[in-house]
């Protein structure tokens, strides 16, 4: 028997399924779910996705660079070098940020050499944003997924609390802090839901998310207003993700869907 790799606020670290491997399902270690329907199949296709993008398998996508600029982007139909699909006026780079690194570093002009020798900041103009669509949208997917199972855990006393285990959301090691803001459609309970996600990436010890909070909308206090929002944070401090310009029913649909409300 092993440990289970993932802390939970409550339970024994080597207790699986919550103790129920007949009406559980728990393939990831991070929390057990009940998966029936529609939601066994979302569930296990956004597992799939997340899966393969922290493996970084060869048949997943890869960044590519607009020929003679500094301008980069990941691309979900490029898996190679040698891939029909790289668009006429964009070349391939890699499948991983330190392959962008590179590429830049390789490129640069006499007037950025200059202005590197000098200590003058330079970067390379990438564009996160498909990327980072890519690889959370399936992350917030199951996290709504596990919140729903922990909220139905608490109201019926089985819990002492509404967290999920941790679920990682550590990306690509030299992505750098950020917050980036990118638009995303997620699918929770069958449904498709256009969202804009901020993301930031904190450390490789605090990019963990244990709970969802349904906020509304709020003003920081820098006047950003935040709309029809959601948080994902590591218990009640960091906020890694935030889920909003939510449409009111998708809001509506996704605080009654972590509630067990429909």
């Amino acid at each position: 028997m092993n440990v289970d790799p993932i802390e939970h606020y409550y339970q024994s670290p080597y207790v699986g399924f919550d103790s129920n491997p007949v009406f559980y399902a728990d393939p990831t270690g991070t929390s057990s779910i009940k998966l029936e329907g529609q939601a066994a199949q979302d569930f296990f296709g956004a597992l799939k996705d997340e899966v393969a993008n922290k493996q970084g398998q060869e048949d997943y996508d890869d960044w590519i660079k607009r020929k003679g600029k500094n301008s980069y982007v990941w691309n979900d139909e490029v898996t190679g070098k040698n891939d029909t699909d790289i668009p006429q006026d964009y070349e391939y780079v890699g499948k991983n940020l330190s392959d962008v690194d590179k590429n830049y570093n390789s490129n640069l002009s006499l007037v950025e050499k200059i202005k590197k020798s000098l200590g003058i900041r330079s970067s390379a103009n990438i564009n996160y944003g498909p990327y980072l669509s890519a690889m959370l949208s399936p992350i917030i997917n199951i996290a709504f997924s596990a919140q729903r199972n922990a909220t139905k855990r608490f109201v019926q006393n089985l819990s002492s609390d509404y967290y999920f285990n941790s679920i990682d959301t550590n990306l690509d090691p030299l992505l750098p802090k950020g917050p980036f803001n990118f638009a995303s459609t997620l699918c929770i309970g069958g449904k498709s839901i256009p969202a804009t996600i901020e993301y930031i990436n904190r450390n490789s010890d605090a990019n963990f998310i244990t709970q969802i909070t349904a906020e509304g909308t709020y003003t920081t206090f820098f006047s950003q207003i935040y709309s029809n929002t959601f948080h994902l944070s590591r218990g009640t401090v960091n906020n890694n993700i935030k889920v909003f310009n939510l449409s009111g029913p998708d809001y509506n649909y996704l605080t009654d869907f972590i509630w067990n409300k429909n």
